[in-house]
């Protein structure tokens, strides 16, 4: 059963908390592991990711990558939003992304078909944008405010993004679940 939402996406809030701290620290950690952008092929050619959290099947051990430790004060804030949003009596986190896409750069319209997309809410927390992203998903546009918080439907509808602009978008994307 899927937990996706019936909208192309919702929105969950909006928190602004710690977002510089976090764009500061995530520069020295873009490329460390190349996985997602090594997996993805041409669909994330133009993004740059640190990975916090990163488990590809699931029967993998869900454990944070070491750099996680840096980053977790940091993410507890919207953590709690998400955990309050879905009320879950064991809320867990499967996958945790610091995501940039370039000036100019374009993530090619896709669904998300690895079976724990389905076990899991799909949320981007905004937290640098421009007003030349365009971030659509099935048939509609996301609006793009930093601080905030969507879940997308990202396994029954295509999403792609542009950033047309001169600066990058950065959102932090999380996967997460009720693990019990």
């Amino acid at each position: 059963m899927s937990l996706k939402p019936k909208e192309d996406y919702i929105k969950i809030g909006f928190c602004t908390d710690n977002i510089n701290e976090i764009l500061s620290l995530a520069e020295s950690h873009y490329g460390l592991d190349t996985r997602r952008e090594d997996g993805f092929h041409s669909s994330h050619k133009d993004t740059r990711a640190a990975l916090l959290q990163f488990n590809w099947a699931l029967e993998d051990r869900n454990e944070a990558e070491p750099i996680y430790l840096l980053y977790r004060d940091l993410l507890e804030p919207v953590l709690n939003k998400l955990k309050n949003k879905y009320n879950y009596s064991n809320f867990s986190t499967w996958k945790i992304v610091i995501a940039e896409l370039e000036p100019n750069g374009h993530i090619g319209a896709h669904k998300d078909t690895h079976l724990s997309f389905d076990l899991t809410h799909r949320c981007h927390w905004i937290l640098k944008t421009n007003k030349d992203v365009v971030f659509k998903v099935g048939d509609s546009t996301l609006p793009t405010e930093a601080g905030a918080i969507y879940e997308i439907n990202n396994t029954e509808r295509d999403h792609e993004v542009f950033n047309g602009g001169s600066e990058s978008r950065i959102h932090v994307i999380i996967d997460c679940y009720n693990n019990v």
